[in-house]
């Protein structure tokens, strides 16, 4: 509300005040002649105490009823303007809502980006000392379908190489087989992490650097014995499984 309109707001309701006390004057001077008894020769005075009641009765309303409707008017432009104003305050608070949303999906994006596996140049050196010395250990690597495993599976293949694994495969996508020995192994269920499997406890030693270093490098990591062969790979050696991040 301007501070005209407060001003006048005051003034109409003022009037309609003093037309309520005029109407209360007329009223009370209306009933005169219920209360007090006029002689004979007074009766002139008493019609005109009447009619001037009636008078400021009539001039009272009249004041009363502008008074009351000139201040209903600018009470009713401000709740208008007060209601659009809250509309407005609810819209921008909604986009703010969903602007909020879209920046915190793309925070989220932004940290699961942040948490893609890979290896550092100090991880690649440090991975010839605790692999360096199970060079020609037979492995096949097996990645699934989403995008950071069959990446990280890729590095991880690349990293045992670099180290003298003996490579045995490398499998990528969920519908692909393990082809060993002329089986034909059906894919297991996605591990969450890197899962180790090892099916001859000769490999146990290769297989526990593998997991020392991979969780060192803030990899999850676990190891799985499986005594048979046909299970796991179609042959002796190391399953290395590349599932999903989480």
């Amino acid at each position: 509300m301007t501070a005209s309109d407060s001003s006048w707001l005051k003034f109409w309701e003022a009037l309609a005040t003093s037309g309520f006390l005029l109407v209360l004057v007329g009223v009370i001077f209306e009933g005169v002649e219920h209360f007090i008894r006029f002689p004979k020769r007074q009766i002139s005075r008493k019609r005109r105490i009447e009619k001037n009641a009636w008078f400021v009765l009539v001039v009272g309303l009249a004041m009363e009823l502008l008074g009351d409707n000139r201040a209903k008017r600018i009470t009713d432009a401000d709740n208008v303007r007060l209601n659009g104003l809250a509309s407005i305050a609810n819209e921008r608070a909604a986009n703010t809502e969903s602007n909020n949303l879209v920046l915190r999906a793309k925070v989220a994006t932004l940290e699961i980006a942040a948490l893609r596996r890979t290896f550092t140049s100090e991880q690649i050196s440090s991975a010839h000392i605790f692999l360096d010395k199970y060079a020609n250990t037979p492995f096949i690597l097996e990645s699934f379908t989403d995008p950071d495993s069959t990446r990280f599976g890729e590095d991880l293949f690349d990293l045992l190489k670099k180290v003298g694994w003996e490579v045995g495969g490398i499998v990528n996508g969920a519908d692909e087989r393990i082809q060993k020995a002329g089986l034909d192994i059906p894919r297991t269920q996605e591990p969450v992490g890197v899962k180790i499997e090892i099916n001859d406890n000769k490999y146990n030693d290769a297989a526990n650097a593998l997991n020392s270093f991979l969780n060192g490098c803030k990899i999850k990591s676990e190891i799985f014995v499986n005594l048979h062969p046909q299970f796991i790979m179609g042959g002796n050696g190391v399953h290395v499984r590349v599932g999903t991040l989480q």
